[in-house]
């Protein structure tokens, strides 16, 4: 028989984890951070299920713990690329383009709001008032984090098609 907590979060993990790891991978661009980030995750979610489960949708809880994550590991990430810069080469662009898209590569460049809208909205294919659910900012906040991503990416682009044209 299972304990209280545990009663339907098999279910749950099972309904929820490709799509959070999608998400992760799409934030991070590494396959094994993101299973890393969908994984503490829904550890997180298991820990707290007896309060999570409890919830209107408690996908949307998961995919916030999954969007903080990434976020935190890209800010970490930042902080040792700027050490490193101070006491080394970085990495060549030809190692980070051969690792990941140039388009995944301009939407990881976009600020952290930005890059979780996206994502959620384009990848997950969350609502504004779902992804506004998991940012936690006003309806208007996500559709102004959108239009400000699209606008960056498609300058991004044109300047990428412009330069291999």
């Amino acid at each position: 028989m299972l304990e209280p907590v545990e009663e339907g979060f098999d279910e749950f993990f099972r309904a929820n984890h490709s799509a959070l790891l999608g998400c992760s991978l799409a934030i991070v661009g590494q396959v094994e951070l993101a299973r890393e980030i969908a994984q503490e995750s829904m550890l997180r979610c298991f820990r707290d299920w007896h309060r999570v489960r409890r919830l209107d949708r408690p996908d949307l809880w998961v995919r916030r713990v999954a969007v903080n994550l990434a976020i935190d590991d890209r800010r970490r990430f930042g902080r040792e690329q700027r050490r490193m810069a101070r006491h080394g080469p970085a990495p060549s662009a030809e190692a980070v383009t051969a690792e990941m898209s140039y388009l995944w590569g301009a939407v990881r460049a976009l600020p952290a709001q930005q890059r979780a809208a996206v994502v959620l909205r384009y990848v997950d294919d969350l609502s504004v008032a779902e992804i506004a659910i998991v940012l936690k900012v006003a309806d208007g906040t996500v559709k102004s984090s959108l239009s400000r991503a699209r606008t960056t990416l498609s300058k991004m682009l044109s300047e990428e098609v412009e330069i291999d044209g």
